[in-house]
């Protein structure tokens, strides 16, 4: 059996991570399991929430300082 030395082609993915792969150096993502993608997944909504009701508050603050 035959094995590659072929780097992963990093255009397969987004633009963020083929950014962020290229500033660490890494030629592919790490693999994730799927328990921890779902952990990530949970903390990442969590911290959109929070982003939109920090934005939400902000701009709520501003107009009442006007």
């Amino acid at each position: 059996m035959e094995t590659s030395t072929q780097q992963p082609d990093l255009s397969m993915y987004p633009p963020h991570v083929q950014a962020i792969c290229k500033a660490l150096g890494w030629s592919k993502p790490p693999e994730v399991s799927p328990e921890r993608a779902a952990e990530l997944d949970a903390a990442m909504a969590e911290a959109r929430e929070y982003a939109a009701k920090f934005w939400a508050e902000k701009k709520r603050a501003e107009r009442e300082k006007t």
